[in-house]
């Protein structure tokens, strides 16, 4: 059984100093990076979220992240890129926080701080700015938190927040619907209770819960006008971007990266496994201490080897490292209904939470995995104290190797690349001329956006429409133009969409908007260097190029007679013959 902590005071100081280096960490590294494409879409959101929301009607999935960050904007939009980094910074640190009131009886202030770090440290890039992803990981954290505290004192009230927190998650991304499965731990908590008439009080508060939050929500959607524009975004958006082929979120794309993600933790899970009973048995083999020695010399080259050649996968490694502890207390420990609570609300969040997200636990497993590593290093803790109580030191060393590899190889990530943008963060001390881009960047993307944005001004304020293809919402937002298909980011259209929202924007526009073309590919952050792709229609389709969007852009190129203004190696701005 995991023990519990009698100590409260130091531990309380533990979690307040672990909470402030966290967050200095992340307020840190924030200073640095440039991204084009991910960040400035949820930017660009934020800033028309009030204004004017039909033009990021798209993102209307996002409702309450939309909100938030709306208000965001309107109280410390002038804080720019990094004020919605410091924000996002908040939030990591709050996930942290409610999964440490949900586990705090089972940690001991050692487990906490390096759980925190790791989780932290798993987004190897730094930080960015607050986003859906993180918001989901908030709001489910509390839910967890009310729901197992509900099954140990039985208060009512629990049951009912976990619910509406449950329901307010839904509105900060849809496919956080798959967190009705947390549903399951009432059937769980009856197993060991056998209290069916609490059973049914009980989850008839939880759905009471997050039956009024969608209630909440909704009223509140129509109360700012928004209702309408939320279900437009959701009927015309959800359908067509599982059936799509050309969708980056094709039903079958997604399925087959999950699959392929589960494939990567099966066999790391395999891999850590016989590393783990291979060097256990070698040390109880050996007694010789220098021969030990060796042996976790060579332990720790493996593994430092095993991460560094997957560390551009190590979400599904770290994966891996938590499940092995879960799957293992879940059956040792089956009469302990705490626990298995614990255990299995770990699996759903880390299992089902990523869904809906292109590349799955890819994408999300950094923010799906904070309940999940507090329980497994918990486990952990309990398992090398045991070991370490019968003078057997090989768990103990084994964990420190995996630990101390891990936290080296990301460290090493983080200073040698942020968001989307490669290279030394020792580079990244140039800053760019917009109030906005108040980050600092490498010295060559500095004079790229600089001369870009300076030329812009040429022809676009503040207010204007602004069509940027495909992949360049933080232009939109850096420059305060509107977006004019519904969504700044034009990549994350299927090609269908594309040519429908043309469509009815055409209908409605008073005149054909700029446009701003990119020449090269600024996913991934490798965007000063010419792409001979970026008009390419006869190529195979990949993740990041859909050759059938570039064939309906360069229609409605044609249709209005745009010509080229302005352009250099990397981008386009082109005005239409009105």
């Amino acid at each position: 059984m995991m023990e519990k902590i009698s100590n409260v005071k130091p531990h309380k100081f533990n979690v307040l100093l672990t909470l402030f280096s966290a967050f200095i960490y992340l307020a840190i590294v924030s200073f640095q990076g440039f991204d084009l494409t991910d960040e400035g879409f949820c930017l660009s959101f934020y800033q028309q979220f009030f204004q004017n929301p039909t033009s990021v009607t798209y993102q209307f999935m996002f409702y309450l992240t939309g909100l938030f960050g709306g208000i965001w904007e309107v109280l410390f939009g002038w804080g720019g890129i990094l004020s919605f980094r410091f924000f996002n910074a908040l939030v990591i640190i709050l996930t942290a926080f409610m999964t440490y009131k949900a586990t705090e009886e089972y940690l001991q202030p050692i487990v906490f701080s390096l759980a925190t770090f790791c989780v932290i440290l798993l987004n190897n890039y730094g930080n960015i700015v607050f986003h859906h992803n993180y918001f989901s990981a908030l709001l489910v954290a509390i839910a967890v938190l009310f729901l197992l505290k509900g099954f140990k004192r039985n208060k009512k009230s629990d049951y009912y927040f976990a619910g509406f927190f449950i329901g307010l998650s839904f509105f900060a991304r849809i496919p956080n619907i798959t967190m009705l499965s947390l549903g399951f731990l009432f059937l769980v908590n009856v197993y060991y209770s056998k209290d069916w008439k609490q059973f049914w009080k009980s989850l008839l508060l939880w759905v009471c819960g997050w039956g009024t939050a969608i209630i909440l929500i909704l009223c509140s959607m129509y109360v700012l006008g928004h209702f309408n524009i939320f279900i437009n975004s959701i009927a015309e958006n959800i359908f067509s971007l599982a059936i799509e082929d050309d969708s980056n979120h094709n039903l079958i794309t997604m399925m087959t990266s999950y699959l392929y993600n589960y494939v990567q933790i099966s066999r790391l899970l395999v891999i850590y496994f016989f590393l783990f009973a291979g060097f256990v048995f070698s040390f109880k083999l050996f007694k010789t201490k220098k021969i030990r020695v060796v042996l976790t010399v060579l332990m720790l080259l493996l593994l430092f080897g095993q991460l560094y050649h997957a560390y551009m996968s190590s979400k599904p490694g770290y994966y891996a490292l938590i499940l092995f502890p879960i799957l293992i207390s879940t059956f040792v420990d089956y009469r302990n209904k705490s626990i298995v609570l614990l255990n299995v609300a770990s699996l759903i969040i880390m299992f089902l939470l990523p869904l809906g997200s292109d590349r799955g636990i890819e994408n999300m497993g950094s923010n799906t995995i904070w309940l999940g590593s507090f329980t497994a290093f918990a486990h952990y803790y309990r398992m090398a104290k045991y070991k370490l109580q019968q003078k057997d030191y090989s768990i103990i060393v084994f964990l420190s190797i995996v630990i101390f590899s891990f936290l080296l190889i990301n460290l090493y990530s983080v200073s040698s690349s942020a968001y989307f943008d490669l290279g030394s963060r020792a580079e990244k001390r140039y800053s760019m001329n917009n109030s906005l881009a108040n980050v600092y960047t490498t010295h060559s993307k500095s004079m790229i956006m600089n001369e870009l944005l300076l030329e812009l001004d040429n022809y676009v304020v503040p207010g204007d429409t602004l069509l940027c293809f495909e992949s360049l919402p933080t232009l939109q937002y850096l420059t305060r133009t509107v977006p004019f298909i519904g969504a700044s980011w034009v990549w994350v259209y299927d090609s269908n969409s594309v040519k429908i929202s043309l469509l009815r924007a055409e209908k409605t526009a008073a005149k054909m908007p700029v446009v701003l073309r990119q020449k090269t590919q600024p996913i991934g952050g490798k965007w000063t260097t010419f792409d001979i792709r970026y008009n390419d229609t006869v190529s195979e389709d990949n993740y990041l190029y859909k050759k059938e969007r570039i064939i309906v852009y360069n229609a409605f190129l044609n249709k209005h007679k745009y010509k080229i203004v302005w352009e250099n190696d990397l981008f386009q701005i082109l005005l239409a013959d009105q």
